[in-house]
């Protein structure tokens, strides 16, 4: 399934991030901005190719 055509854009509410075997070090930013404003989703195994396109990383079926 395409998944990933269905995701919703990135803004201050919703981050994605690419994710293999440990939990990426870059999280942590995102985990810290969304502690210090109004919450947010951090999802993981989800690589950014280009502007509002992603591609499942890191994820078995």
């Amino acid at each position: 399934m395409d998944y990933e055509k269905n995701l919703p854009h990135e803004d201050e509410h919703i981050e994605y991030k690419m994710s293999s075997n440990n939990f990426p070090k870059e999280a942590w930013k995102s985990i810290s901005a969304f502690e210090n404003t109004d919450g947010g989703i951090l999802v993981l195994g989800i690589e950014e190719l280009a502007k509002h396109e992603f591609s499942v990383s890191g994820v078995k079926d």
